[in-house]
């Protein structure tokens, strides 16, 4: 910023201001999904991308629900955010699940990512 005067321009002064953290704009990248077993799957994501955290991430919410039953939808949280993965587990065996996951700022939730389908495996018997 600088001012003009008769005198001519003023020096530049730069002027720094802190905006307050809000909830990621982004949602996390490369959901994966595998199937572990009969009743479990494994869910591994990347973080959002670094100018849509907006924010330091406190956690993610893995979102999933019986492709055959939409009214049922389940949460699991990670608070550790060291770890980009979590096993779901008590699944119904040879389901279809829809899964998305979202990140979780200071400042509130972030938007859910792209869904995956997956199907739990067979009963091994």
């Amino acid at each position: 910023m600088s001012l003009k005067t008769r005198a001519g321009w003023s020096p530049e002064k730069h002027h720094w201001v802190k905006t307050p953290p809000g909830p990621p704009s982004g949602p996390p990248l490369s959901v994966q999904v595998s199937p572990k077993s009969s009743t479990e799957m494994e869910v591994k994501w990347s973080e959002p991308q670094k100018w849509k955290r907006n924010g330091v991430i406190v956690g993610y919410s893995v979102v999933y629900t019986e492709m055959n039953d939409q009214s049922n939808v389940k949460v699991k949280n990670v608070t550790d955010t060291s770890k980009l993965e979590v096993v779901l587990q008590s699944l119904k065996m040879f389901t279809y699940y829809e899964i998305r996951v979202r990140a979780i700022g200071e400042a509130g939730v972030g938007p859910l990512s792209n869904p995956v389908v997956e199907r739990t495996d067979q009963d091994g018997k």
